[in-house]
């Protein structure tokens, strides 16, 4: 889910001319880091951006887990899930460098699906965190 959202629809949005435009999501993954330094200036809309790196890490422990980092796994996938909902205070994005503005109108199936995946991956981990924990048996040999 995580792999596809970003080449579908994710935003749409009004420009200052009133003109309406959707937005993909490949230009929200690559260059939203940029919108976290809007921190600085009291401006949070960008921190849902944040919920992709700890998506990556997340998933990456979970995945590769030798059994002993599931709580670890569980909640940075947590966090991401936290981060995730902050996209939902994007009001505006920029839209080139010279500091046009877009408003942000509605959410579309790029930004549900990216949501979907966060919060996908979050359940499973809770799931294997529940799990049993079964060791290979070692061989006297």
């Amino acid at each position: 889910m995580f792999a596809i959202a970003p080449w579908l629809t994710a935003l749409d949005l009004i420009r200052k001319d009133g003109t309406t435009d959707q937005y993909p999501g490949w230009p929200l993954l690559l260059f939203g880091w940029l919108g976290v330094f809007g921190v600085l200036d009291l401006k949070f809309y960008a921190v849902g951006w944040l919920a992709n790196p700890l998506l990556i890490i997340g998933s990456l422990l979970l995945l590769f887990d030798r059994f002993d980092k599931r709580r670890l796994a569980t909640i940075v996938l947590f966090a991401a899930a936290m981060f995730s909902v902050g996209g939902f205070l994007l009001k505006e994005i920029m839209m080139d460098e010279g500091g046009n503005t877009a408003a942000v109108t509605g959410h579309n199936i790029g930004f549900w699906l990216w949501l979907a995946a966060i919060w996908f991956n979050f359940l499973v981990a809770l799931i294997v965190q529940s799990l049993p924990v079964s060791r290979p048996a070692e061989t006297n040999q």
